[in-house]
């Protein structure tokens, strides 16, 4: 792996969020010196903060200078609260905003350029259910609003490539960590006997472990050869029902509801029900011919590591 060795100083956003926290322990683990755009600019930490605010359109715009690499996780949860005109905005604003002020900070900066550019997507550039055909980075994007909204933030990292920093683009799948995110809220739902199938369950959930994702990350941070967009997902996305059974196994469950028909979903979640009625299956080939190696390939592998960490 041509990882270089030398110290670099960083600069994240999102750093405190579930993937943000993770990525930061690596980097400080590997010697390499922090600093963090962030709303909480009165946290408390040793290490430099820069304020930030789409809502008051305010960057601090020192926060880029004399950075290495930068390392941009922005977004609201598009899965947090229902999907009002006032959400939908924010959810926009939380990723095409953010990265439109980072680039415009970018580009009026007078010193040396950042190396590298490291930004996160999602594989809901695709569509929101696009069945089983297998999707790679060059498939076409969707029309609902997800996609549009990926699409557009996707194009705001792209100016970033025209000012001739390296730019890698990671359209993340579910993110799978014990503390947070997606499987958080599977394990309440399966402690509380109220998990069950989606509709047919035949939709795909192409996923990715957090420890992956997180090396990949790292690795494409760290790698010159790493440039242009990648699907952040594992091999082997399952289907809504082997999920659902697989997680019911390895935390020894079961599953005691009827499987809830996608109408009633749409009926109580609106157009924000499409994240769990439809489904991608995303493609890793890409990222695996770049000699990234998955410690965990397999649903049963992820969920097994996780149970015997959470039940310790």
């Amino acid at each position: 792996m041509e990882h270089t060795t030398s110290s670099k100083n960083i600069l994240i956003t999102g750093g405190s969020g579930f993937i943000g926290r993770r990525i930061a322990d690596l980097c400080r683990g590997n010697g390499h010196a922090l600093s963090f755009l962030t709303t909480n600019i009165e946290r408390e930490t040793t290490e430099p903060l820069f304020y930030w605010n789409v809502k008051e359109n305010y960057i601090d715009t020192h926060s880029t200078e004399n950075k290495d690499i930068v390392i941009h996780l922005p977004g609201a949860g598009i899965a947090e609260r229902y999907w009002t005109a006032d959400r939908k905005k924010e959810i926009w604003e939380s990723r095409v905003l953010t990265t439109r002020m980072l680039y415009d900070t970018l580009k009026n900066q007078k010193s040396l350029l950042p190396e590298c550019l490291i930004a996160v997507s999602a594989i809901g550039y695709y569509g929101a259910n696009t069945g089983d055909t297998w999707l790679e980075e060059n498939t076409k994007s969707g029309d609902d609003f997800l996609a549009k909204v990926v699409f557009e933030w996707e194009a705001e990292v792209q100016k970033i490539s025209l000012l001739g920093i390296r730019t890698v683009i990671l359209r993340l799948g579910v993110v799978l960590g014990k503390d947070g995110g997606f499987l958080q809220k599977m394990l309440f739902l399966l402690q509380k006997g109220m998990i069950s199938v989606i509709g047919n369950g035949n939709q795909y959930i192409s996923w990715i472990d957090r420890e992956d994702l997180v090396r990949l990350l790292y690795q494409a941070s760290q790698e010159k050869k790493w440039n242009g967009i990648f699907n952040a997902v594992s091999p082997n996305p399952v289907s809504n029902k082997y999920f659902t059974y697989a997680l019911a196994r390895c935390f020894h469950k079961k599953i005691y509801l009827p499987a809830v028909p996608s109408f009633v979903l749409k009926l109580i979640y609106g157009e924000m029900a499409q994240i769990i009625t439809g489904g991608n299956r995303a493609s890793s080939q890409k990222i695996e011919s770049m000699g990234f190696v998955f410690d965990c390939k397999t649903i049963e592998e992820c969920l097994s590591l996780h149970s015997r960490t959470l039940q310790k």
